[in-house]
């Protein structure tokens, strides 16, 4: 399943899994990402495939649901 296109400009956010500080980003930005370094631990932060689809799938959901249908 390809990353949604249409979500390139949303902002969606990421929680460091060893420090928790959250990164924000446009969706294109994690769509072409496969890891980056946390601005609060310095640790690598990888992002495999699966978590990028709930990612998007998740911008998604709350998009739908802030759009009036």
């Amino acid at each position: 399943m390809p990353l949604n296109i249409a979500l390139d400009g949303v902002l969606m956010t990421h929680p460091c899994p060893y420090c928790g500080v959250v990164t924000t980003r446009p969706g294109r930005w994690f769509r072409v990402i496969r890891h980056y370094r946390c601005k609060g631990c310095n640790e690598p932060v990888h992002l495999p495939y699966e978590q990028k689809l709930k990612l998007f799938a998740a911008a998604e959901k709350k998009l739908r649901i802030t759009l009036p249908q």
